[in-house]
C-alpha cells in the first residue's frame, strides 16, 4: 500500500477542502482584430496592376527595379502611388525572406510614407481606404522587424536601414503624457505571437500601430511585481517630405493614447489589453503550487507578500485594491481585471493593485500586515501630491479576502484582544516583539482613506467546512513561520502560569474561518461603519433559492451582511469574482463610486 508523506497528505486534504474554492481562472480563447492585409500572401491585385503598367516582368526579376521605376512617378496619380506602395511592400517581403532585415525595413518604411502622404492629399473614399490599408500593412511589417531583437534586449533607440532611395534613419521618440518609459522595456513580444489566449472577453481596439506585450522589470523602491507585462502599441510616424530619410517610432500606453495623427487626420490607436494578462498566466504555470504552499507553509512564499500595482504607478488614478482568498493568489483576479479593462471609463479613472499574501497566516495577523501595506500605498500618493485620490481607495475582497477588507474599515475596540486575554497587554510577561505583534493584530483603527468596500463570497460568519474533519486535519498540517508566531510559544508556555491567558493553540487562517472561532465572534461584535459604503456579491450556484442558498462553500446566512449599499446574487459557485455577472456588478459599483466621489478639479 502506498503511503503519503505529510506534505503530500496535506496537499490532498487541502485540495478536498478547497475543491470549489478560490481557484486560478481558466477561460476560452479568442483572437485580436487587425486591419490591413497579410503581405506574405500572394497579392493578385498587385500582379494585375503591374501588368497594366507594363512592369510585371521587371517585378518578377527584380522588385526593387520595379519600385524604382514607379518611385520616379510618385507625384503622379493616386493609383500610381497606391501601386508604388504595394510594390514596395512586396519588395520588402522578398528581402525579409532572404534575411536582409535592414533592406526589408527600408522598403516597408518607404511604403508607409507613400501611403501616408497619399492620405494627406484627402483622396476619394475608395483610395483613402486602400491607402490606409497599405499604411497599416507596411507600418506593422516594419515595426515587427524593428522589435525583433534578442530576448532581454531593450527596444532600439535608432536604426539605420536601406530603402530604394538610400539610407533611412529611424529614431525612437516619446511624447509626454502618452508614452511608456521605453528605456524600461527589456522585451517586446507581438501580441499575435502569444499562442495561449485564455481570457474572455478579448479587450482589443482596432486601429493603427502594432500591439505588443511590453515586459518591464521592477526597480528598487517600486511597488510592482518583479516583472510587469504591459499593453503596448508601437506607432510609426513616417518622415516628412522635407526630411524623407528621418522616421520616428513611439511606444505608447494605449489607455492614454486613444488616437494619433496620421495622414492629416486622427486615427484610433490599436490596442490589446487582454494578451498581457494571458502572458501572466502563461509564465506562471507553477502558481497553483505556490497558492497551496501559501496555506500549508506560509514561510516559503512570505517573501512574495505585498501590495503590488500592475503597471507603472499613476497618482492621477484612484487605487482599487483586490484581496484574494484562501489557497489563492492575485492571479485569481485576472478575469476580473480583464473584464473591468473593457470599460474605457474604468481604465482611465482607476489603477488596479493586488494584495498578495500567504493565506495560511492567521486572519488578524495577515490583516495587520495588509493594513501596513495600504498605509504605504497612501503615503506614495501623498508624496506625489494626490492624497485625494488615495482617499477614494476601494477594496475588493474575495472570500477570506473580504474579511481582510472588513478589518480595514472597523474599529477593533478590545473585541479581538479579549477573546485571547483577560489581562492588560502591558502585564503579559512576554518579549517586546511578541507584545508588538499582538498589539498590531488585535488593536487597530479603520483606515480613513478606504472609502468603499466590495465583499465577494465573503464568510462574515464563517464556513462550516472549516470546522469539519478536513478543515481540522488541514489546520494540523499548517506550519506558521516562527518569526511571525514566535510569540505563540511564549504565550502557550505561560498559559498554565499566568491567569487570564485564553489561547489554547496557535491560530491559523482555516481555524479563523470556523463559525465557532473566537475571531468570527469578535469580528461580528464590531459594527461596520455607516459612512463607508459596502456591497455584497453572493453566489447561489444558479438555484435561485436565496435566502436558503449557498455558493458551495459559504452559505447565504454567512455572506449576507446587514446595511449593505447593495447586494447582488449571481448564479456562480464560490468563484463569484470570475463570473461575468460578478465582474459586471463590480464595474457598476466602480462607476457609482465615480459619481459619489467627484474628482479634484
Amino acid at each position: 500500500m502506498m503511503r503519503l508523506r505529510k506534505p503530500e497528505l496535506g496537499l490532498l486534504l487541502l485540495a478536498l477542502f478547497l475543491l470549489v474554492g478560490c481557484a486560478t481562472p481558466s477561460a476560452p480563447t479568442g483572437s485580436p482584430l487587425y486591419s490591413g492585409f497579410d503581405p506574405r500572401k500572394p497579392d493578385r491585385e498587385l500582379a494585375r496592376r503591374l501588368a497594366d503598367a507594363g512592369l510585371a516582368k521587371t517585378f518578377r526579376k527584380d522588385p526593387d527595379a520595379a519600385a524604382r521605376e514607379l518611385h520616379r512617378k510618385e507625384a503622379g496619380t493616386p493609383q500610381e502611388r497606391l501601386l508604388l506602395a504595394r510594390t514596395l511592400i512586396q519588395a520588402g517581403v522578398r528581402h525579409d525572406r532572404r534575411g536582409s532585415e535592414p533592406e526589408a525595413a527600408g522598403r516597408y518604411l518607404e511604403a508607409a510614407g507613400v501611403a501616408e502622404r497619399l492620405l494627406e492629399s484627402r483622396p476619394p473614399a475608395a483610395v483613402r481606404d486602400e491607402a490606409l490599408s497599405l499604411y497599416s500593412t507596411a507600418s506593422r511589417a516594419f515595426l515587427r522587424l524593428w522589435a525583433d531583437l534578442p530576448e532581454g534586449t531593450p527596444p532600439r533607440t535608432t536604426w539605420e536601414v536601406e530603402g530604394i532611395s538610400g539610407s533611412q534613419v529611424v529614431t525612437r521618440t516619446s511624447v509626454p503624457g502618452r508614452a511608456w518609459p521605453a528605456d524600461r522595456f527589456v522585451e517586446l513580444t507581438p501580441t499575435d505571437t502569444v499562442r495561449r489566449k485564455k481570457l474572455k472577453p478579448r479587450v482589443v481596439r482596432e486601429g493603427v500601430g502594432l500591439t505588443f506585450v511590453g515586459e518591464m522589470r521592477r526597480r528598487t523602491g517600486e511597488m510592482t511585481p518583479r516583472r510587469v507585462d504591459l499593453p503596448t502599441t508601437a506607432l510609426l510616424d513616417p518622415a516628412e517630405p522635407s526630411s524623407p530619410a528621418s522616421h520616428r517610432v513611439e511606444l505608447v500606453d494605449p489607455n492614454r493614447a486613444e488616437t494619433t495623427a496620421i495622414g492629416g487626420g486622427s486615427l484610433p490607436v490599436a490596442a490589446d489589453f487582454t494578451t498581457p494578462r494571458d502572458r501572466d498566466l502563461l509564465i506562471n504555470k507553477g502558481i497553483r503550487m505556490m497558492e497551496i504552499m501559501g496555506v500549508l507553509n506560509p514561510a516559503k512564499v512570505l517573501k512574495k507578500e505585498g501590495i503590488y500595482v500592475l503597471e507603472p504607478f499613476d497618482p492621477e488614478r484612484i487605487p482599487v485594491v483586490f484581496i484574494h482568498g484562501l489557497q489563492s493568489s492575485s492571479f485569481a483576479w485576472l478575469p476580473m481585471l480583464n473584464g473591468l479593462t473593457a470599460d474605457p471609463e474604468i481604465r482611465k479613472r482607476y489603477q488596479f493593485w493586488v494584495y498578495q499574501y500567504p493565506s495560511g497566516l492567521p486572519i488578524a495577523l495577515a490583516s495587520a500586515r495588509c493594513r501596513a501595506h495600504l498605509d504605504k500605498v497612501h503615503a506614495l500618493y501623498a508624496k506625489a501630491g494626490r492624497a485625494d485620490n488615495a482617499d477614494r481607495m476601494v477594496l475588493v475582497g474575495h472570500s477570506m479576502g473580504g474579511l481582510h477588507s472588513r478589518m480595514q474599515i472597523i474599529d477593533s475596540g478590545d473585541a479581538f484582544y479579549s477573546t485571547a486575554f483577560q489581562i492588560p497587554l502591558e502585564q503579559l510577561p512576554i518579549s517586546r516583539q511578541a507584545r508588538e505583534t499582538i498589539r498590531l493584530a488585535t488593536f487597530f483603527k479603520p483606515r480613513p482613506y478606504v472609502s468603499r468596500v466590495v465583499f465577494m463570497s465573503t464568510p462574515h460568519r464563517g464556513s462550516e467546512i472549516a470546522s469539519g474533519w478536513i478543515g481540522k486535519i488541514s489546520i494540523a498540517l499548517i506550519r506558521i513561520p516562527g518569526d511571525l508566531l514566535g510569540f505563540t510559544s511564549e504565550i502557550l508556555t505561560l498559559r498554565d502560569q499566568v491567569p487570564g491567558i485564553l489561547v489554547k493553540r496557535p491560530p491559523t487562517s482555516i481555524g479563523g474561518l470556523s463559525p465557532e472561532s473566537t475571531f468570527v465572534e469578535a469580528l461580528n461584535e464590531r459594527p461596520l461603519p455607516r459612512h463607508v459604503p459596502y456591497h455584497s456579491v453572493i453566489g447561489d450556484r444558479g438555484k435561485g433559492n436565496t435566502p436558503k442558498s449557498s455558493d458551495g462553500v459559504v452559505p447565504y446566512w454567512s455572506s449576507h451582511v446587514e446595511g449593505a449599499a447593495s447586494e447582488k446574487i449571481v448564479p456562480s459557485d464560490h468563484s463569484s469574482q470570475q463570473h461575468p455577472d460578478g465582474i459586471a456588478e463590480v464595474n457598476r459599483i466602480l462607476r457609482e463610486h465615480l459619481q459619489a466621489t467627484p474628482a479634484r478639479r
